[in-house]
């Protein structure tokens, strides 16, 4: 499902009566999808943190961080993250309560993830669990 362009394309015809979608009432800002200095395609949910950095095709959840200096691309980053400054991640899912600490590399190199304790899957995926790097 494409979900970070100006005009996403939904697919809703399989969810007839017998399939009910719910959801959790949240009275955050709506989801924006950004171009510019900050976010070229990237869609930052209701209530994000503070974003210095710059991305590119990544989906924003509430209460992320982005420090100055840091580059995402294509990556998926889950409520309560902080990335710190001159951070540079790709083709990543970062978990909940994750605090990436300055001058990281995640996704330019995978024996060098692996090594540090994440997964990477055969397409080059690296996913950072929940709590891997302890906030502080």
């Amino acid at each position: 499902m494409d979900v970070v362009s100006e005009t996403p394309q939904f697919n809703l015809t399989a969810f007839r009566d017998e399939n009910v979608l719910t959801t959790l009432v949240d009275h955050s800002p709506p989801m924006i999808v950004r171009t510019g200095p900050y976010g070229n395609y990237s869609a930052f949910s209701g209530g994000p943190g503070n974003i210095e950095g710059s991305s590119d095709m990544c989906v924003f959840s509430p209460r992320v961080t982005v420090r100055k200096g840091s580059f995402l691309e294509r990556c998926v980053l889950f409520p309560k993250v902080t990335i710190g400054e001159n951070v540079q991640i790709r083709n990543a899912f970062v978990d909940t309560d994750n605090d990436i600490p300055k001058g990281m590399r995640i996704g330019y190199d995978d024996a060098e993830d692996r090594a540090n304790g994440l997964y990477v899957d055969s397409s080059g995926i690296v996913v950072v669990p929940k709590f891997h790097f302890k906030p502080l």
